[in-house]
């Protein structure tokens, strides 16, 4: 659970966030979405402890973020940035690394059997081997997302974790995500593809200029409200139970 009261965050004179307040229940998955520049990473990184905030901003689980160290942050938050940069260490060791809260003087059979098990789900195993730096761009996003799954955190933040995938591994990953929060994980992800957010995100939230323009189901995905988000005519078409939009 996730609970941010009248959060503001600047960078030196640039207000970025401001009074952003809003509860992520146990087990949402949740899109933020808005145009480039509203607030979506900041966001994150507020609710991941990478960025300091005030005192009583930021809860996690009902305590303040403050109040937990780094290890105790790490076993209940995993972090997927957008993009990093990365030693040239091989797949296992860097999905390994994902282990580091838990593991004391080395790695137990647990940490290498939950390893094993990620790069299984995420159709790494054949490149447990490989470096990093031999590997494409998507590639690589998706070692970063396994390493986060390592961590067996009861709650994902992501930063645009479809941004350098292909069609097929991008709906992979966010099937993945969909079905990590209907076991009751919570999943918070950045994305600019509203027809992906719409699909598969339980809940939207709609930033701009720092602040929340709007927020629920796929009731608030509105043509109205996508041209004031975005300054752009779309229209919305709903086949079945499913909501997708097409730019005139």
């Amino acid at each position: 659970m996730i609970e941010i009261k009248n959060l503001d965050f600047a960078y030196k004179a640039d207000n970025v966030l401001k009074n952003i307040s809003t509860d992520i229940k146990k087990g949402e998955f949740v899109g933020i979405v808005g145009p480039n520049g509203s607030g979506k990473s900041t966001l994150i990184k507020t609710m991941a402890g990478i960025l300091p905030v005030h005192k009583y901003s930021v809860f996690i689980n009902e305590r303040d973020i403050h109040s937990y160290n780094h290890n105790e942050l790490a076993r209940n938050i995993a972090y997927v940035p957008q993009s990093e940069q990365f030693y040239p260490v091989k797949v296992f060791d860097a999905v390994l690394m994902g282990r580091k809260p838990y593991i004391g003087w080395a790695p137990t059979k647990k940490d290498h059997s939950v390893v094993i098990r990620v790069l299984k789900m995420l159709e790494l195993e054949d490149i447990a081997l490989s470096f990093l730096n031999e590997l494409s761009g998507g590639q690589q996003q998706r070692v970063f997302i396994a390493r986060a799954l390592a961590q067996e955190a009861g709650i994902l933040l992501m930063d645009e974790p479809t941004a350098n995938l292909d069609l097929r591994h991008a709906l992979d990953v966010l099937q993945l995500l969909k079905n990590l929060s209907d076991t009751g994980i919570t999943v918070v992800i950045a994305i600019h593809d509203l027809n992906f957010a719409v699909r598969y995100c339980n809940r939207i939230m709609m930033l701009n200029n720092g602040t929340i323009f709007s927020q629920g189901g796929s009731e608030i995905m509105t043509s109205e409200n996508i041209k004031k988000l975005y300054k752009t005519n779309v229209k919305v078409f709903q086949q079945d139970s499913h909501v997708f939009f097409i730019p005139e």
